[in-house]
Parts: C-alpha cells; structure tokens; sequence
C-alpha cells in the first residue's frame, strides 16, 4: 500500500544522495584525457577490456573528446538543387567513410 510522503522522507531521500555523491570524484581531467588518448598512452589492455563489453552502438564515440570523424552526403533539395552535408560519422560503424590520404614520397 502507497502512502503519503513525509517530509522526513525526502530528508532522508536528500541524505542517502549526499552520501553516495560522496563516493565519486566528481573532477573531470577532460584536456588530460584528450592528450593521454593521442599520444597514445593507453595501455592495449584496457581498449581489450572496453572491446570485450562492446555492442557497437558507436555510443562512444558521441563521448569521445577526440573525434572528429565525419562523413559528406548530397541531399536533393524541392527545386532540384543539392546540398553538400558534413555530418559526424563513426569509426565503430561497418560502412564508415574511410578518408583517403596521398602517399607520401
């Protein structure tokens, strides 16, 4: 059975978020993290962890802080025209455009 909430029932509510707010750190090193990630820093381990759990949604790549991956798509406009459109792709993705560079000399 439902009852009314007390008041010191979101007391205790507010208390027992505190509490577990406390356990985690709550300071990002995000500058840090983009400079670890290209020089290459990360030890083969954990991108074997993280790989094991993978669905390849490509969720991560909307976190990623250092991609900057895109694809570019025509769109036919109503007078017949087209539109040239830069839109974010991922490298997780199967059918991700893949960028040509010239060969060195």
């Amino acid at each position: 059975m439902l009852k009314e909430v007390q008041p010191e029932d979101i007391s205790e509510r507010r208390a027992i978020e505190l509490q577990a707010d406390s356990l985690f750190e709550t300071v990002a090193y995000m500058a840090k993290a983009v400079l670890f990630i290209s020089d290459d820093q990360v030890p083969e381990e954990v991108w074997e962890d993280l790989a094991s759990t993978c669905y390849r949604c490509a969720a991560c790549t909307n976190l990623c802080p250092v991609c900057t991956c895109y694809t570019v798509d025509e769109r036919q406009e109503a007078d017949g025209s087209f539109t040239r459109c830069r839109s974010w792709d991922s490298c997780q993705f199967a059918g991700f455009t893949r960028e040509s560079q010239r060969p060195q000399p």
